[in-house]
């Protein structure tokens, strides 16, 4: 199945599908970790895209040119939500003992 989704498309090679990013460079600058997870994702007032991820340690990327960790806590495995402010204050809920903060 090939088709077009926001900024990636999908073209079929040899029998073999593969995505390509179009006009952007890969901004995950880490390699991906097992057991890692994106459960919840939002914009800052930059327009700059937060991930919350989780799995064995919960944390919160800043993604722009390049990746930046902005909230990691061993004691938290989910970020199941990012919501920012009027004054661009970051709020998550985590998991699994239910705390929020940033």
């Amino acid at each position: 199945m090939c088709g077009t989704a926001k900024q990636i498309s999908c073209t079929q090679d040899r029998g073999k599908e593969r995505a390509a990013r179009r006009r952007r460079p890969n901004v995950l600058q880490q390699e991906p970790q097992p057991n890692e997870h994106v459960f919840t994702m939002a914009f800052d007032v930059a327009g700059r895209v937060l991930a919350g991820i989780s799995g064995d340690k919960g944390k919160v990327l800043r993604i722009s040119s390049g990746t930046e960790v902005i909230f990691e806590d061993e004691k938290v495995r989910y970020i199941f939500a990012i919501v920012l402010d009027k004054q661009n204050n970051i709020y998550i809920g985590t998991g699994p003992n239910g705390s929020s903060g940033a």
